[in-house]
C-alpha cells in the first residue's frame, strides 16, 4: 500500500478509516489555499522555517556545550523542547481554526467543500502521526 500511495500520491488509510473511501488522491504537497479552504501546508513541516532553524541551533548549541556545562546544557535542552512544543501548539491551534471556521455553522457547505475540508484534516493528522 505504501508504493500505492508513493505512486498514487494518496495517503495510506488507517485501519478501519471509514471517510477513505471516495476521498480520492491527495494532492502532492496535500491540498492547498488554491483549492478554496487555506491551511498553509509546507511540504510537511509544522514549524515555520524560522522557528525550526533555530531550534536545531540552539540544541546544536547545547549539545556542544555539554562538554563544559552538562547542567547548562540540559536546561538549555529542555527549554527548547518547552518552545517547540509551545510551538507546535499555536500551529496546531491555528490550523483546525482556520478548518473550523470553514465548515462550523455553515449548513449551505456543499459535499464538495466538505470533502475537501476533510481531505486537509486528514493531511494535518498525517503531518502531526508522522513527527
Amino acid at each position: 500500500m505504501a508504493k500505492q500511495a508513493e505512486e498514487y500520491g494518496t495517503v495510506p488509510r488507517a485501519a478501519g478509516d471509514p471517510a477513505e473511501p471516495g476521498l480520492g488522491p491527495v494532492p502532492p504537497g496535500g491540498p492547498t489555499a488554491d483549492e478554496g479552504v487555506g491551511v498553509e501546508v509546507r511540504d510537511g513541516a509544522l514549524f515555520p522555517p524560522e522557528d525550526a532553524e533555530r531550534l536545531r541551533a540552539g540544541l546544536q548549541s547545547a549539545v556542544v556545550g555539554f562538554v563544559d556545562s552538562p547542567d547548562r546544557a540540559v536546561a538549555q535542552a529542555d527549554t527548547l523542547l518547552d518552545e517547540a512544543m509551545t510551538c507546535l501548539a499555536d500551529r496546531l491551534a491555528e490550523s483546525r481554526g482556520r478548518l473550523r471556521e470553514h465548515w462550523q455553522g455553515n449548513a449551505s457547505l456543499g459535499t464538495e467543500e466538505r470533502r475537501t475540508l476533510l481531505l486537509e484534516y486528514r493531511e494535518l493528522m498525517s503531518r502531526l502521526l508522522a513527527v
